[in-house]
Formats: C-alpha cells, sequence, structure tokens
C-alpha cells in the first residue's frame, strides 16, 4: 500500500486584511496518513519564513475517531448505535 502526501495551497481573496499586505506568510495545508512524510514537509516548511506552520500537527485523518475510524463506522460496520457513538465521538476533536 502506497502512503500519500497531500498538499493544498491555499489562495487568500484579493482583501485587503490579507493579500496586500507585503509581508502576510503562505498558508499551506498538509495531510497525510501515519508514515507518509507529512511531518517532513512541515519540518522543511517551518525553516522557510514566508511560510506559516500550526505548531501542532493536524491528524484527524488517522487519529482514534478521526475520519478513517468515522467512515468505518458509517459505511463498513454500519449499526445505528455506533453510527451515532461515532458521530458524536468525531464532532469532540
Amino acid at each position: 500500500m502506497t502512503e500519500e502526501i497531500s498538499i493544498s495551497y491555499v489562495t487568500q481573496p484579493n482583501t485587503k486584511n490579507f493579500a496586500e499586505e507585503p509581508n502576510s506568510p503562505n498558508i499551506v495545508i498538509v495531510a497525510g496518513l501515519g508514515a507518509s512524510g507529512s511531518s517532513a514537509v512541515v519540518d522543511l516548511l517551518q525553516e522557510v519564513d514566508t511560510y506559516y506552520v500550526m505548531p501542532n500537527e493536524f491528524r484527524i485523518f488517522s487519529d482514534p475517531d478521526g475520519l478513517m475510524s468515522l467512515e468505518s463506522a458509517l459505511v463498513d460496520n454500519w449499526t445505528i448505535y455506533q453510527s451515532d457513538m461515532a458521530i458524536k465521538r468525531f464532532r469532540q476533536l
């Protein structure tokens, strides 16, 4: 199984608050599953002054009660009780 890293470059609308600021940081969203190298990409971006990097990793995909757990409860192993609990747990993240 091949792991993937998803990198999304978020462009901001041309507003006076963000895009017209000469020193405003670029925003990049890095998301990946465990052992895919996403942490290495984040570490690399931390070295570049024009990028803002969140202090904590966004791990909603693979953490317990994250997107993969929610999909499993709603699609693969659906029961009325399990799906209800999965939704409640996901909303608490």
